[in-house]
């Protein structure tokens, strides 16, 4: 018989509802377990110094250079213009396919500015986050396909495959 992830699944939720500790019957003791926890926590609290506060004593220099921040907030920042700039490429490729795909009204001049304007803005991207594939592989792999498929459309409409 073999152990099915559910199977699996569902063993692990029963024990951890076993470990649990049980719940207060009624308010007043579910009161006093959170006056407990309060109390418990803040004389743990005033007992043990703040993290900092040691190595801060005992090295003043740590206390002259304050933290900076990790640049993780402008990092998202970034990750996030790219992705909706990306985004804006998306919205111009299905602009694109519409104009290609009209039944017997295939607007074959507009596709092509369509096309330039989107193979104009991957090499501004490009320009402007060299290392892109570096920073956010998952960026990088849109940005490289959005490449290969604007290099494959526009050979396609120059050799004529939409007349």
């Amino acid at each position: 018989m073999k152990i099915r992830s559910e199977q699996l699944d569902a063993l692990l939720q029963q024990e951890e509802l076993k470990k649990r500790p049980k719940a207060a019957e009624g308010f007043g003791d579910l009161f006093a377990q959170e006056l407990e926890r309060q109390e418990g926590a803040s004389a743990a609290q005033g007992a043990v110094p703040p993290v900092g506060a040691r190595a801060m004593v005992l090295n003043p220099l740590l206390m002259a250079n304050p933290v900076e921040e990790t640049g993780a907030v402008q990092g998202a920042d970034e990750a996030a213009e790219v992705a909706g700039r990306l985004d804006g490429m998306l919205d111009k490729w299905e602009h694109y396919s519409r104009q290609i795909g009209a039944a017997g009204e295939a607007d074959l001049k507009g596709a092509h500015g369509t096309l330039e304007a989107i193979s104009g803005e991957l090499s501004q991207l490009k320009e402007q986050n060299p290392d892109l594939a570096d920073r956010y592989p998952g960026l990088g792999l849109v940005v490289n396909e959005l490449e290969v498929m604007s290099f494959t459309e526009r050979f396609k409409l120059n050799r004529g495959d939409y007349v």
